[in-house]
């Protein structure tokens, strides 16, 4: 009986949760799954034209590779650490700088070889640019809602003036849409301020959508925490059967030749009035941690059963949930708010 061919897990030490989850998806694929740390701190690499070698494991024969938790590192600025001395902090961002080009051209190499690399990391960089991408999916005949990237007040004030409610991002990175009002754009907007994003705010209910290898795997409604109860509420999550109008809105993500495309991901949209799903994020790299645990199961197992075959012939069954469940931890805006309103009890006029 041929030995199985190994599979590659990698993960970035930088994201506290990608150990945990890239082991436990190693659990379920079985024993012939290798797991490297992207860091490099623990693992060796070497590479020729012949050979891909990651611990000592030939790599040329793999078939398929999962990148989970990599992390965008701009290699030509260094980190600012004021109190450390120029010396080190040089030899520092050089070995960073080294290092990260090392892992690039590793992953590149085995894709140009033939193994099929869940996303790669060109993937993961392109999408540190979420007003490029979302104008690509634009262009591409997908419902967008109307965006602007800016640090000029004026602009700012145009933009809100057009429409009702409007919405704020920061212009790079992972973060969540928050709602930009005049306070926000006293205090964001400026011209030695980084850029941020705006978008129009579309009425309607928020779903996310996640994806693999071509196929849906699990389409959640989401549901904002809600603090007018006595006992707070937290965010919930069901599963649920999209309209034909919602998949047809969605149609042209996983079609070939229209969008680069995303082996892997997530896209969060709202429904609006139309009946289209009005794309606000793609995500290559879903976190899967804030998720209930039948949804993270889920998704799980259609990951590990995409490195153990391959892409699959027929699009899987999609489950849809009676009820709402809610997520495992705290909402993190809603802690902070917690804090916000204690610090301001201690300065608050005693009555």
């Amino acid at each position: 009986m041929p030995a199985p061919t190994p599979r590659l897990a990698l993960f970035h030490a930088g994201d506290p949760s990608s150990r945990v989850w890239v082991e436990r998806l190693a659990q379920r694929i079985g024993p012939d799954v290798l797991i490297g740390d992207l860091s490099l701190l623990e693992d060796a690499l070497t590479m020729d034209a012949q050979r891909l070698l990651w611990n000592g494991v030939e790599m040329t024969s793999m078939e398929r590779v999962f990148l989970y938790g990599f992390r965008y590192v701009n290699p030509v600025i260094p980190d600012a650490a004021v109190q450390r001395d120029w010396s080190v902090w040089r030899d520092d961002h050089l070995a960073e700088q080294q290092g990260y080009s090392a892992v690039l051209s590793f992953l590149q190499e085995l894709s140009r070889r033939g193994t099929a690399v869940l996303n790669h990391a060109e993937v993961h960089i392109r999408h540190q640019r979420p007003f490029v991408e979302l104008e690509r999916l634009r262009m591409a005949g997908v419902a967008v809602p109307e965006l602007l990237l800016t640090n000029e007040a004026v602009a700012a004030e145009r933009f809100m003036a057009r429409h009702q409610q409007v919405v704020w991002r920061p212009a790079s990175g992972r973060g969540a849409w928050q709602r930009f009002t005049h306070r926000q754009q006293q205090d964001l907007v400026a011209e030695h301020k980084p850029p941020v994003m705006l978008a129009k705010v579309i009425s309607g209910p928020l779903q996310r959508s996640y994806f693999l290898a071509g196929y849906w795997v699990q389409h959640l409604r989401h549901e904002a925490p809600d603090a007018t109860p006595a006992l707070e509420r937290l965010e919930r999550f069901q599963s649920v059967k999209p309209s034909p109008s919602i998949l047809r809105s969605l149609a042209p993500l996983l079609a070939k030749g229209k969008i680069p495309p995303l082996g892997w991901g997530l896209v969060s949209y709202v429904v609006g009035d139309d009946g289209q799903a009005w794309i606000y994020d793609l995500d290559p790299d879903p976190r899967l941690e804030t998720l209930p645990a039948p949804h993270r199961t889920r998704l799980l197992t259609a990951l590990g059963g995409y490195l153990r075959k391959g892409r699959r012939s027929s699009t899987p069954s999609l489950q849809t949930d009676p009820q709402a469940i809610s997520r495992p931890q705290l909402f993190l805006r809603r802690m902070l708010r917690i804090l916000f309103e204690f610090e301001h009890s201690k300065y608050k006029p005693q009555v």
